[in-house]
């Protein structure tokens, strides 16, 4: 291969990683998401603490890593306003746990969820592409040490320009005792830049060969 064919792949290569790599950003609500997104409730699982897994794979979703359990708690329902339903929790009876993985059937753009954790606690999600780890967004309940002064759930989520098959989450913070609620999952594909760079880079790489052969013809 000649030094004007490596300088053009080069480029190419050049334009791929920088399309590909990763913008990780945090989402504060749903303004973002279409009719097209996938909302995940949890009040079909009508009995308290069951183990949450594969119950929703055929919308597209499964949880795994450290376990999630339904909830029927009341003091936790009424900041979700949801009175008489079902929220997930990482709360067991005797002591909460994370991490948990939120597991995608195709890779999505972004998601969220309504959150409560304790005040001064942290959530940390972090997106991965098949394992691979694209970037961490986190949020700092700025409440006191407690849940007193919750009124409602906030919403939380990220967005990653690459796309991500799974989420990883964590509670950390001055509490640090690992528990959130969350209720109402929201998941989106959306178009990826990663792959547009890549149909024009593949593009750019024909255009400039055909131009290379006529030039030398």
């Amino acid at each position: 291969m000649n030094l004007a064919r490596l300088s053009t792949l080069a480029f190419v290569v050049t334009v791929l990683a920088a399309g590909l790599r990763a913008q990780v950003t945090s989402v504060f609500n749903t303004s973002g998401f279409t009719g097209a997104a996938t909302v995940i409730s949890f009040n079909s699982l009508t009995t308290d603490r069951t183990i949450i897994t594969n119950q929703f794979s055929g919308q597209g979703v499964t949880f795994s890593g450290t376990t999630l359990y339904s909830s029927t708690n009341s003091a936790d329902l009424a900041f979700f306003s949801n009175p008489g339903g079902v929220i997930a929790s990482t709360w067991n009876g005797s002591s909460p746990v994370t991490p948990f993985v939120i597991n995608f059937t195709t890779p999505q753009g972004q998601a969220g969820f309504l959150l409560e954790i304790w005040g001064q606690d942290t959530i940390n999600i972090t997106t991965k592409l098949n394992g691979n780890v694209n970037g961490t967004v986190s949020y700092i309940n700025p409440n006191p040490a407690n849940n007193s002064s919750f009124l409602t759930a906030v919403f939380f989520g990220v967005k990653d320009t690459v796309g991500f098959n799974s989420l990883s989450i964590t509670v950390t913070g001055s509490l640090n005792n690992q528990f959130l609620a969350i209720d109402d999952l929201r998941f989106q594909s959306i178009p990826e830049p990663g792959v547009t760079a890549l149909l024009a880079a593949g593009l750019g790489l024909t255009a400039l060969l055909r131009f290379r052969r006529r030039s030398a013809a």
